[in-house]
């Protein structure tokens, strides 16, 4: 999931978008079948280690996209855990209407 390091999202929305663009169907399926929080969690190490370095979360690259994820001063790693929660969503939602 490389990102060029001018080209990061800016927002949640945009995250995620790109996170579904280079998904495979194997973690949508495991999305249906996980809970919000579980997700997160349990992705956060991998999933979310792409997350923070190729949107450039770490060493504050990217301040749009953590401010988009909180008013308040947060951590790379909430950041993340945001992202994967709004990616669960979105999926769940998305299949629902199907």
């Amino acid at each position: 999931m490389k990102e060029s390091k001018n080209i990061y999202p800016k927002t949640i929305g945009e995250a995620v978008n790109r996170i579904l663009s280079k998904t495979h169907d194997g973690l949508k399926i495991t999305i249906m079948r996980s809970a919000e929080e579980e997700f997160a969690s349990k992705f956060n190490v991998g999933l979310g280690a792409c997350i923070r370095k190729d949107f450039g979360l770490w060493d504050n690259k990217n301040p749009e996209l953590l401010r988009d994820c909180t008013s308040e001063n947060i951590d790379p790693d909430e950041a993340s855990k945001m992202i994967l929660k709004a990616l669960w969503k979105r999926v769940r939602d998305k299949e629902k209407k199907q």
